[in-house]
């Protein structure tokens, strides 16, 4: 080889090289970039891990969060989804914890007479709107839970003189003209034609709502099956056309706090013959 095509070939040689290495630090430049611009994604994570849990209901049902992110968290929400497909909000928060968060919640699992599902959405979201979202489905055994019942209560007419309310919470009569109002679940209606007379009619002075429900099994009820009698029917402010036998699925929302009475009239005394003798006996569960 002479001088001449020693040079060219040292020159090919080198200017690939050149090449290569140019290639190589263009390769890793754009590696480095993709690198950086890779962050950390927003992660939520809770436990119980299991996606699917067997659980029985009134359970309490402890689950530990942790969230985190390359941004702040701002947002948290935990909501309930039962077979009706309705979405119930148990927890919505505003986060102020920085780009981590973490919480243990207690969730008491709903109850009902009949087994059935639902599904937990826990979702996260950080301040650029990016949001995590994880679920948890529950199948829950049903439950029956024997209630309390109270025989022989008595609720007189208005203008009797006698006890014409009657306080449900704490299982006493009261005089509507005397006693608070809040206090007062079931009211007789007056009859302003023949105030004498009895009216077949109740209301509520507090709010408390009413569902009459002649067909309910008043015999085997348990507190789950007055909870669903309740949420079955029309819930009204009074309940007209009493008679004995008649049931009435009373809820009360005393201090926000949702109760449910099952209420089977017994008696209806009508006495014309007799004074301030008008009156309902009734039976009550709850």
């Amino acid at each position: 080889m002479n001088t001449s095509s020693a040079v060219s070939f040292l020159s090919k040689k080198l200017f690939r090289s050149q090449v290569i290495g140019m290639f190589c630090i263009l390769t890793l430049g754009l590696l480095s970039s993709c690198k950086k611009d890779i962050q950390d994604p927003l992660l939520l994570d809770v436990n119980p891990s299991y996606l699917v849990m067997d659980v029985t209901g009134g359970a309490n049902l402890p689950l530990t969060i942790n969230a985190s992110g390359p941004k702040n968290l701002v947002r948290f929400k935990i909501e309930a989804q039962d077979n009706t497909n309705t979405k119930v909000v148990l927890l919505d928060s505003m986060l102020s914890w920085g780009s981590k968060f973490s919480l243990l919640y207690n969730y008491t699992v709903p109850t009902k007479s009949n087994n059935f599902s639902l599904v937990l959405f826990f979702t996260v979201l950080d301040s650029e709107g990016n949001t995590a979202q994880t679920t948890r489905t529950l199948n829950v055994t049903g439950t029956s839970t024997p209630p309390t019942e109270k025989t022989g209560l008595k609720l007189s007419t208005k203008y009797s003189g006698n006890s014409d309310a009657y306080d449900l919470l704490n299982e006493t009569a009261l005089m509507s003209a005397l006693d608070a109002a809040s206090l007062q679940d079931i009211v007789d209606v007056a009859t302003e034609i023949t105030p004498a007379d009895i009216s077949y009619s109740w209301k509520s002075g507090n709010g408390s709502k009413f569902v009459s429900f002649n067909g309910f099994n008043y015999a085997n009820a348990t507190k789950e099956t007055i909870e669903a009698a309740f949420a079955s029917g029309t819930a009204v402010s009074q309940v007209n056309s009493l008679a004995a036998g008649s049931i009435v699925i009373v809820q009360t929302n005393r201090g926000n706090v949702k109760r449910y009475y099952a209420i089977q009239i017994t008696t209806i005394n009508e006495d014309d013959t007799v004074a301030n003798n008008d009156f309902y006996l009734f039976n009550m569960k709850y």
